[in-house]
């Protein structure tokens, strides 16, 4: 079925559009609730009425890719270093998209760890193309420089099957080893469940593992990362939890920001929070 768009202004509305937000404050006046239940199971506050000042905010939740010691070369004591890996495809990004640094630093605060390797990963698939003569199957492999090359299905069967990998650019040879070894654990027993399932098919179909490629860079927290987050990320955080709250608190703007149209509704929310334009 299709579903009618409804152009919708809180400054200038229909009687249609009024009528309708109006029953649904009458509901939300007339129900005896005072928290909303999420898909989860979980609960959340309409309004931020009885809220205690000394409780949390807002919450940054996120999920680390691994943690590596490190020995410091200035003395013996070992330091931490947080690791976060983005897959690539065909390219690396260079410099790394400015989010990812954000999302590093996020979870180094979060951690109190002073420094980081942000890894850009690149696996190199070979697909197989359908063909009625088996022999003369050939599968298009993607290289990292963006082109493709054919190769003979006979040919790559006759090479050993075995994870290669090739690091592109790294900063210390400590940290690429550090580095290369979690990558690689990670690849081999993603495989090896894999060939548990699979190990006739595979054989038969002779799919090599992928190829991995890494570039890392460095993220320091001291300096310019940590002023960055201390002085534009997190108060803008503030005022993004801010206007929720705002929006919990009066149900009638609530119901007209999620009554608007897409395209008002970005508006309403650039117009409040001018930092987030570029991102609607």
């Amino acid at each position: 079925h299709k579903t009618k768009k409804r152009k919708y202004n809180s400054n200038t509305c229909d009687e249609k559009t009024t009528n309708s937000i109006e029953r649904m404050e009458n509901k939300l006046e007339n129900s005896n609730e005072t928290n909303l239940t999420s898909s989860g199971g979980g609960e959340l506050e309409r309004t931020n009425e009885g809220v205690d000042p000394g409780k949390e905010y807002f919450y940054i939740v996120g999920c680390i890719d691994g943690i590596a010691e490190r020995r410091n070369k200035e003395d013996e004591d070992t330091e931490r270093v947080l690791i976060e890996v983005k897959h690539r495809v065909e390219r690396f990004k260079t410099p790394p998209p400015f989010y990812d640094i954000i999302q590093l630093v996020c979870y180094m605060k979060m951690l109190n760890i002073e420094k980081g390797e942000l890894v850009q990963c690149i696996r190199v698939r070979e697909n197989k193309i359908k063909s009625d003569n088996r022999d003369k199957r050939t599968r298009i492999v993607a290289l990292s420089d963006g082109t493709k090359s054919k190769q003979s299905k006979l040919d790559s069967m006759s090479k050993p099957k075995e994870t290669q990998v090739e690091v592109s650019t790294v900063q210390e040879t400590e940290t690429k080893n550090t580095v290369e070894r979690i990558i690689q654990q990670l690849e081999t027993q993603k495989y090896e469940t894999s060939e548990k399932e699979n190990t006739n098919n595979m054989r038969s179909e002779g799919y090599n593992i992928p190829s991995i490629k890494l570039e890392t860079n460095r993220v320091v927290l001291a300096g310019m990362h940590e002023d960055g987050f201390n002085c534009a990320i997190l108060p803008n955080l503030y005022k993004v939890a801010a206007f929720v709250y705002e929006l919990r608190k009066d149900d009638h703007q609530r119901l007209l920001l999620l009554s608007s149209t897409p395209s008002e509704r970005n508006q309403k929310i650039a117009n409040k929070l001018p930092f987030l334009r570029h991102l609607l």
